[in-house]
């Protein structure tokens, strides 16, 4: 009998500062958490994640509003993209969200965004 050891690739995901934005006017597209945003990139088997058919994301921890029914900063999970909508409140936002190799949904990995 032989015994081959089969491992998931490394995933890492790095935490990420997005650039400050008016909240007045908010951005639809503030930038992506994926690629190096001054931490590194977010990888797969040591390579930047550029094909997201590879990996889920998920957001574990949305961004919590400063006031009652304020809007907030979110991430698409599909795109990596963060918007802040018009209309945000002044402040410094974060939100946790976390990629999964879908070929091993085990291996995983958390990273913050902030978003002042």
């Amino acid at each position: 009998m032989v015994t081959i050891p089969v491992t998931a690739a490394p995933i890492v995901a790095q935490n990420d500062v997005m650039p400050s934005t008016n909240g007045f006017t908010g951005n639809t597209n503030l930038g992506n958490v994926l690629p190096n945003n001054g931490a590194g990139a977010d990888t797969l088997n040591g390579t930047p994640l550029l094909n997201l058919s590879l990996i889920t994301m998920t957001v574990v921890t949305p961004a919590t509003p400063l006031t009652t029914g304020a809007s907030v900063p979110v991430l698409n999970t599909t795109t990596g993209q963060v918007a802040v909508p018009a209309g945000t409140p002044a402040g410094t936002y974060t939100i946790t969200y976390q990629i999964c190799q879908n070929l091993n949904p085990t291996n995983c990995d958390t990273a913050i965004v902030t978003i002042p």
